[in-house]
């Protein structure tokens, strides 16, 4: 009689059309009765189970060979590890190539004239806003849900005490201020008015906009995010790492959109990342399904816009 473990090994090999020979003078090997591993092929092979899930498997070979495809042609770029580079460019030329095609791209002093970076210093956000209550996150490693990279416990504090505690890096101050904190939708709403993104690119801030305000040495690691987002860099300097979705060294090190990984991880270690820092009024560009590691080099704030005037909502549909 086969255990279970043989029938899923028989059932894998199967799939991905192991001849039956090898298959039974493997398990031959380990002792098993020839009738019994010949029955057992015929059970799985008749099993209406098994030709159900026949295209399934055959979608799955399709994307490893798309996946496969795609890594050469990205390595076999003169340099496979840059980032696109603007100073400025046009809206359509943004949505028709970077934002239809997913690809990264930095834009340098996207943000030079926003009244943010004037205004967003410790004295004007203190005189402003530092009597108010905000929310930040407990931002250490056992508060890290990893399937969803959202932090399970939050503090309330007083916006000024956690401007002042912000000269203490990480991860002695394990607090951080991230989009689950939702500090636009509540008493930091008027910081929004501090940006002003062109309407072509950007056309929506409400609801639409995420902040992210903490110490030097904060670091998240890799996943990856359900939309695009446009990340502009108002104060300090972050340093990002990104991996394409189709990365095959990727895909068999994270099952799911989070992980434990950091860009030296030895599981990632073949995997082509690609490494940029932005500085005060410096965007990037990070398509859907991009992912992506970041650190902050100093205290440093940073937004996430989403608000675009294209399709940015379809992952909500479900999509195969």
């Amino acid at each position: 009689m086969l255990e279970r473990r043989h029938l899923l090994w028989l059932a894998e090999n199967l799939f991905r059309e192991v001849d039956d020979a090898i298959l039974i003078d493997a398990l031959l090997r380990e002792g098993l009765a020839r009738d019994a591993i010949e029955a057992a092929i015929a059970s799985i092979v008749e099993s209406p189970i098994f030709d159900a899930a026949l295209p399934v498997v055959d979608d799955a070979r399709r994307f490893q060979r798309f996946v496969r495809r795609t890594d050469r042609l990205a390595r076999d770029a003169a340099n496979p590890r840059r980032i696109d580079e603007r100073d400025a460019i046009a809206p359509d030329e943004f949505f028709d190539h970077y934002y239809a095609h997913g690809i990264p791209l930095v834009l340098r002093g996207f943000a030079s004239g926003w009244p943010a970076i004037e205004r967003w210093t410790r004295a004007g956000l203190t005189e402003r806003l530092g009597g108010e209550a905000i929310v930040v996150a407990i931002a250490s490693d056992d508060e890290l849900d990893v399937t969803t990279q959202r932090y399970r416990r939050t503090r309330s504090v007083r916006f000024s005490d956690y401007l002042t505690a912000l000269d203490t890096p990480a991860p002695e101050n394990r607090d951080y201020l991230v989009a689950g904190n939702f500090a636009f939708d509540g008493p930091l709403g008027p910081m929004l008015d501090d940006l002003s993104p062109p309407r072509a690119i950007i056309d929506r801030l409400t609801r639409r906009a995420s902040l992210f305000l903490g110490p030097a040495g904060t670091k998240t690691r890799y996943h990856h995010d359900d939309g695009n987002a446009l990340v502009v860099q108002i104060v300090g300097r972050k340093r990002w790492s990104l991996i394409a979705p189709t990365d095959p060294v990727l895909l068999d090190a994270i099952p799911g959109s989070c992980s434990l990984f950091f860009p030296e991880s030895p599981e990632l270690g073949a995997a082509l990342q690609r490494h940029v820092e932005l500085g005060p009024g410096d965007a990037l560009f990070v398509p859907t399904g991009t992912f992506h590691h970041v650190e902050s080099l100093s205290i440093a704030a940073s937004i996430s816009l989403t608000g675009f005037p294209r399709d940015n909502d379809h992952w909500l549909v479900g999509d195969r």
